[in-house]
């Protein structure tokens, strides 16, 4: 869903022209994304959904709409502006909503856990090397392709974390998860 909202949006917003092999390739790799993830091609469950799971639903769909208007406005900016400067703002931008989320929300926020050092290196580990330097990686990256490649890429995340659930949670891979994995990985390969 998202390279297709990235996609549309860049086309209209930036001008830009979609690349030779677009057309094949963009089925194929979301087609195997699906299988990757739904590797028995069970989607019954979209049937059962209850009004949570179908509010998460909701959620993940404005969340994708809400990346590919950060994706293509960081693209604009970056023709502009520096990447470094770009990722400072979106770095800090995402970190002041997340601290407005967490205010505003119904859960208390148990700062005292910030005082042990395990959980502090944690929450700076992942804030420094999780949050700010893969946000510098991801924006000097992007300033030097286009949307319809960077967008893409973003599969080969889909690969890292089935490989992680299957080595953290013991959950065996079928075949046909590698057969899409390698898919995937060769038509992103294949992308001019």
């Amino acid at each position: 869903m998202n390279p297709l909202l990235v996609i549309a949006i860049a086309c209209v917003v930036l001008r830009e022209k979609l690349f030779r092999g677009f057309f094949f390739l963009a089925p194929v790799i979301l087609g195997s994304s699906v299988i990757l993830s739904f590797p028995d091609l069970d989607f019954s469950f979209l049937h059962e959904a209850s009004a949570q799971r179908l509010r998460g639903i909701s959620y993940a769909l404005i969340a994708s709409f809400l990346w590919a208007c950060s994706l293509i406005s960081a693209k604009k900016l970056l023709s502009e502006v520096d990447s470094t400067i770009v990722a400072f703002w979106r770095f800090s931008f995402a970190s002041t909503i997340l601290i407005i989320m967490l205010a505003f929300s119904q859960q208390t926020a148990h700062w005292n856990a910030l005082k042990d050092k395990q959980f502090f290196f944690s929450v700076f580990y992942m804030a420094f090397f999780r949050g700010l330097i893969a946000t510098l990686l991801y924006q000097y990256g992007l300033a030097r392709v286009s949307e319809n490649i960077a967008v893409f890429f973003q599969p080969v995340y889909l690969i890292a974390a089935v490989l992680l659930n299957a080595y953290i949670l013991h959950e065996s891979l079928q075949v046909i998860q590698f057969v899409a994995a390698a898919v995937v990985l060769i038509a992103v390969i294949s992308f001019k």
